[in-house]
């Protein structure tokens, strides 16, 4: 179910052409509270992610937005819209992102991530245009 809204959210925002001049691509980071986590942890979590997480991963280079989603089933997963990859390695080594970041890891276990691409995006990382590869008895080969 969850991954069902997921998945809509994410078609919605890709497929949207009239929301955005040119095309980009969705870094999804999935993360899992602890099973530690006490109820008044909530609240931090949540002003961590609103106050800390959000307007210092939109302040790095090539970030356009972030949007943080919840779960009942207690995940929580981030949508960050990238204009590039390099965003992701930036945010990494981004001092100020890192030490907010970092707090997070106090309440969440981090259980998945993947960067998502529309078929434009993808040929103006590559360079190219995206094949399908053939099948032969050898394998695949392009």
């Amino acid at each position: 179910m969850i991954i069902t809204n997921f998945l809509y959210i994410l078609i919605h925002i890709i497929q949207d052409p009239e929301s955005r001049e040119e095309r980009i691509m969705i870094y999804v980071v999935r993360s899992r509270y602890k099973e530690s986590m006490k109820p008044e942890d909530f609240a931090k979590v949540n002003r961590l992610i609103d106050e800390g997480i959000i307007p210092a991963m939109e302040k790095i280079k090539g970030v356009r937005s972030v949007r943080a989603f919840n779960s009942f089933g207690g995940e929580i997963i981030m949508l960050v819209e990238i204009e590039e990859l390099a965003a992701i390695d930036k945010a990494l080594v981004d001092k100020e992102y890192g030490r907010i970041a970092s707090g997070m890891f106090d309440y969440m276990i981090r259980v998945g991530g993947d960067v998502w691409f529309d078929r434009e995006s993808w040929e103006n990382c590559y360079g190219h245009k995206a094949r399908r590869p053939s099948r032969s008895k050898k394998g695949w080969k392009r």
